[in-house]
């Protein structure tokens, strides 16, 4: 990441960098430990809406990308 963005741990940078690893261990957590709060689908998230139409229970990583909803901006969590 560059100076645009403020840093390596800032969010919606590389997910494989501090930042994204941080927030998959959070999202990870919150879908084992509290898996009531995920959310449902967000609107307008292009991935979330392609994920919509699967019929079965949403798999672990579906649940992993609706929980980082909670927490980074929207735009920053459907770019992974």
């Amino acid at each position: 990441m560059g100076a645009e963005t403020g840093g390596d741990a800032a969010p919606g940078g590389d997910p494989s960098g501090a930042g994204g690893l941080a927030q998959l261990r959070l999202a990870r957590h919150i879908v084992r430990r509290h898996e009531r709060s995920v959310p449902g689908p967000e609107a307008g998230c292009p991935r979330c809406a392609d994920d919509a139409g699967n019929r079965r229970a949403p798999s672990q990583p579906v649940l992993e990308h609706r929980a980082r909803h909670l927490i980074v901006p929207a735009s920053v969590a459907s770019a992974v």
